[in-house]
């Protein structure tokens, strides 16, 4: 879905309508549920500021060949995990983060110039062919 505002600048906005795709509500959930088995909410931030960095430089497009935002939120998902930022999807339960029951190794995903960088380096090692990434098993 895609809105303009043509007040003093033009404004697009990209909503995710997970509830109305099959199973998007479900995307939805397991997406909150990996970020809420970080250590903080810097996860979240990185997510954040990935999904930002991409829009603003007009990498968000399906159509015209590039990933659309939901792909940017599972490449910073993947990266974190790799970083040890976020565990294994198969290693979250709800009853664990009922229990705030956080895997011990895991690290802050703090968004410095240096993580920022090993990111960018992340997704060119992806390369030009098709990539497959598993949110399951980091």
């Amino acid at each position: 879905l895609r809105f303009r505002c043509t007040l003093a600048t033009n404004l697009e906005v990209d909503l995710t309508m997970g509830e109305e795709m099959p199973g998007g509500a479900e995307v939805d959930r397991l997406v909150r549920l990996l970020l809420c088995a970080a250590p903080d909410d810097s996860a979240f931030c990185f997510v954040r500021t990935v999904k930002i960095f991409a829009k603003a430089r007009c990498l968000v497009d399906a159509y015209g060949g590039f990933l659309n935002s939901l792909s940017w939120v599972f490449v910073a998902l993947a990266f974190l995990q790799v970083e040890q930022c976020l565990p294994p999807l198969r290693n979250v339960t709800e009853q664990s983060l009922q229990k705030q029951q956080h895997h011990p190794r895991l690290r802050s995903a703090s968004p410095s110039p240096a993580f920022l960088g090993r990111f960018f380096s992340f997704v060119q090692s992806l390369g030009p062919l098709p990539s497959r990434l598993s949110l399951m098993s980091a």
